[in-house]
């Protein structure tokens, strides 16, 4: 007999399947049955997978937002790159289940555009913190100038392998920057790090 359904039971069993085999391999009634639930049950406190996913994204925003703000809380404007950097790999490495299940929202569009408009929201401001923050970083430190910023923190998340170019795309369309601006960048800073 199933149990009674808990939001966090469904989130955790959805969580640990999106991850493994990520969210197009995942349905509710897999969700269901892994969890010893009803679908009836999960559909009582979810409209559908991706009002879970949206959940889940929003725990992920939150973890990378405690990211961001650990940069340089008292004066983000003065964060380093190599802070941003860092934090964003600390990020990658401490919460590499909320990083795998932001980048798989980021790439696809289908997805993203089935979760609710404040989750989406909430989605690419995070990605306008963390691409300005490395950008204004990045000027700081002199690999950049003020007006290509947002090129170079596209083009550094991009170099660092932290998005795949699908992202890089969606985040360029999202910015409303070029995606060969960024491509120019991106081959300037390679000139400088290697001279």
């Amino acid at each position: 007999m199933p149990r009674e359904c808990r939001k966090e039971d469904v989130l955790n069993t959805a969580r640990r399947l999106i991850l493994a085999e990520g969210h197009e391999a995942v349905s509710v009634r897999r969700i269901a049955s892994e969890a010893g639930l009803t679908t009836g049950a999960i559909y009582s406190n979810f409209r559908n997978k991706a009002d879970i996913l949206g959940v889940l994204a929003l725990e992920a925003v939150e973890k990378a937002g405690e990211m961001i703000h650990s940069v340089d809380d008292a004066t983000p404007s003065s964060a380093t790159l190599e802070q941003w950097i860092t934090g964003y790999n600390t990020f990658a490495a401490d919460y590499a289940d909320y990083f795998k299940l932001l980048n798989s929202i980021y790439e696809s569009p289908v997805l993203f555009r089935a979760l609710k408009i404040h989750q989406r929201e909430a989605l690419s401001e995070l990605r306008r913190q963390i691409t300005t923050g490395m950008g204004q970083a990045a000027v700081r430190s002199g690999l950049a100038t003020p007006d290509n910023a947002i090129c170079t923190g596209v083009a550094l998340l991009t170099m660092l392998r932290m998005m795949h170019y699908s992202s890089v795309q969606h985040l360029c369309n999202d910015l409303e920057v070029d995606v060969q601006s960024v491509e120019q960048v991106v081959s300037s800073m390679v000139r400088k790090l290697a001279s």
